[in-house]
């Protein structure tokens, strides 16, 4: 074999280890692991949804009226709900996905503050006796996530912010229809004045 051709071939063999090495460094990472699934239940099937803000001491309810396919407050004059603000709330409540699985077990629920939750969401579904209770508590120290569990098991997650903070709004600024609002503020104003005209 002449000097030309085993140099030629040397060549070929340096070029090939470094197109191997080359696409084995490039090869994009592996994917992120799949968010863990906290919960899953068939929206069609949710007929109630109730949040407590514990340490606040506030809670609301909200219940489907099966026949009208509705969903409106669980109150005595059951009041209609803002669109708006309502569409996506029990898709949002069918299957949320944790960030992460944080234990299986806690030795001690105060450390996430689940002993006593701050929120507590509770889904009524249809052929079950008792609800589906969710229980959020503390915030991480960054702020961006939340310790969440179900009521009914150990494992402990982390759930985004964004999805507290709609939670908790529901019960903090209820999403009430803007008529009947408007009609209660209106109804509101002229009870105020016939009590000042009672008073002269």
């Amino acid at each position: 074999m002449s000097v030309r051709l085993t140099g030629i071939l040397i060549l070929l063999l340096a070029i090939t280890a470094g197109l191997v090495f080359y696409l084995r460094v490039s090869q994009p990472e592996k994917k992120e692991e799949e968010r863990p699934e906290i919960w899953a239940v068939d929206e069609k099937k949710i007929n109630r949804l109730e949040i407590k803000l514990v340490k606040e001491n506030k809670q609301i309810a909200f219940f489907l009226d099966k026949d009208k396919d509705k969903w409106f407050f669980d109150d005595y004059r059951k009041t209609p709900l803002d669109k708006k603000r309502w569409g996506g709330i029990i898709f949002l409540l069918s299957n949320p996905k944790g960030k992460r699985k944080i234990a299986d077990r806690a030795e001690n629920l105060d450390t996430y503050g689940l002993r006593r939750p701050q929120t507590v969401i509770s889904l009524g579904l249809d052929n079950k006796d008792k609800p589906l209770d969710i229980l959020i508590g503390d915030p991480t120290p960054q702020k961006d996530q939340f310790y969440v569990k179900l009521g009914h098991s150990d494992p402990i997650y982390l759930v985004n912010s964004s999805f507290v903070e709609v939670i908790d709004r529901l019960v903090n600024e209820p999403p009430i229809n803007p008529l009947t609002k408007a009609r209660d503020e209106e109804l509101g104003k002229k009870n105020s004045k016939l009590e000042s005209k009672d008073e002269h």
